[in-house]
């Protein structure tokens, strides 16, 4: 499915689909980890788009999983929660 199209320049960072996918595509992406995959290739993020080798007119795939967090306490307990439910 298709969840934006965006206007990025060559020397724009990679970072910057995913703050365009946050503009475009609201709150459901927010509490998401993000990969953009070109061909077969996971995007650096602090890379241009240049240097990733794209081009106009190119697409990227988003895989998108839910933030986990874990957290710790001093009884020794653990516990793994999305951070999307906030507890």
């Amino acid at each position: 499915k298709v969840i934006t199209l965006v206007r990025v320049r060559p020397a724009d960072k990679v970072s910057a689909l995913r703050e365009a996918v946050l503009r475009e595509a609201g709150e459901e992406f927010l509490y998401v980890s993000m990969r953009f995959i070109f061909g077969t290739r996971v995007l650096n993020s602090q890379a241009t788009l240049a240097e990733s080798g794209l081009v106009s007119g190119d697409e990227v795939q988003l895989v998108h999983m839910p933030l986990k967090c874990l957290s710790a306490s001093f009884d020794g307990t653990a516990r793994v929660w999305l951070a999307s439910a906030g507890r």
